[in-house]
């Protein structure tokens, strides 16, 4: 049996206190949060423009659209005096979140003949997310601190802020300035000067954000006699990806206990801040990857119960470009800690397959 029928059983209520032989309970423990009636869901508005159109006997069709999206009341729990309150923190609709940006899509028809046709599809983003407010008359902060990823001597650091003025995925870190003589990593201090000692989490600057400033993507179908391709190239631009794997195994000294990445290679042993969470490892997360791709042949066989066969050949995953140097610059891009990859990210699959289809 679960703990909730072993304490009626041994005469102990859920939450504390003793039963008296009404059944009533007494001497209950007290709550574990302040009650606030006024809780609500967030809300959002939203103004969307758009135009559709459609050209050359729609052999061009596309939309254009622009938006703004503000999201408000925002759920927080904010720290309250417990003078006024019972517990010291309050949940409460405090915040406001702004998006807007462009998206644009394009329909073509390039080619139209007997023998070949060839048709296309593009879309492209903007998007641009600012925090404006994490404040009212009642509640206040100045600031959230997020991404809290760990690592040596590095427990209880935050790699990510959230401030009015700024996007969501914010990066607040220290700021790498080179070795010096004897190879150590050094770091800026708040006041400007240099060291090579382990820095201060007040010593963290704000620099970028994970918001890329462009989504795209770009399909096409060719289709000449009875052979057919199919493929989708998408990707992201602009963005920066935290590399914090990289960060925490680029130590030297475990060079002598286990693997290393190549990139430690070129580190000095005496490096004892090789690993700490910097903008050293703020990489750019903008990739093109040609996510899948078919190509196919069909023939009608003279045999009167098949009307065709279709062979065909695909693959999924099958190249990226880009410049990130971890496995893969494709990471979250979505909630309150976007753009890190702290040891948590699952390789994709690539796959290719044969097949035939028929149809009767």
């Amino acid at each position: 049996f679960d703990a909730f029928t072993a304490r009626l059983i041994y005469g102990v209520p859920p939450g504390g206190g003793k039963f008296l032989s009404n059944g009533n309970i007494v001497n209950p423990i007290g709550p574990v949060r302040n009650d606030n009636p006024d809780l609500k869901w967030e809300s959002t508005a939203t103004t969307n423009i758009g135009l559709d159109f459609g050209l050359f006997n729609n052999r061009l069709t596309g939309s254009v659209d622009y938006y703004i999206k503000k999201t408000s009341d925002l759920i927080y729990t904010y720290p309250v005096s417990t003078t006024l309150y019972f517990y010291p923190f309050y949940t409460a609709n405090v915040g406001k979140i702004k998006n807007s940006g462009i998206e644009v899509v394009l329909n073509a028809v390039p080619v139209k003949s007997q023998a070949f046709t060839w048709r296309t599809s593009f879309n492209v983003s903007h998007n641009k997310n600012v925090v404006q407010s994490l404040s009212n008359s009642q509640f206040g902060l100045n600031f959230i601190q997020t991404a809290q990823l760990g690592g040596k001597g590095q427990s209880g650091n935050y790699s990510q802020i959230i401030q009015p003025g700024y996007a969501i995925g914010t990066f607040d870190l220290w700021h790498y300035m080179g070795k010096n003589a004897n190879g150590v990593s050094t770091y800026q201090k708040a006041d400007g000067s240099v060291i090579a000692t382990q820095p201060l989490t007040s010593d963290q600057f704000i620099k970028y954000d994970a918001q890329p400033k462009l989504v795209y993507g770009w399909s096409n179908s060719f289709f000449y006699k009875g052979f057919d391709l199919n493929f989708l190239v998408r990707g992201v631009y602009g963005n920066k990806i935290l590399n914090a794997t990289l960060a925490s195994l680029n130590n030297p000294a475990d060079s002598k206990l286990q693997n290393i990445p190549r990139f430690t290679l070129g580190e000095s042993f005496k490096d004892v801040n090789a690993y700490l969470i910097s903008d050293r490892f703020l990489e750019s997360g903008s990739y093109l990857r040609l996510d899948n791709a078919t190509l196919g042949y069909t023939v009608k066989p003279h045999i009167q119960a098949i009307k065709s066969l279709r062979f065909y050949a695909s693959g999924n995953n099958i190249f990226i470009i880009t410049k990130y140097r971890g496995v893969d610059p494709e990471v979250n891009i979505g909630g309150l800690t976007p753009g890190i990859d702290n040891r948590d990210f699952y390789p994709k699959t690539r796959t290719f397959s044969l097949g035939i289809t028929a149809s009767f």
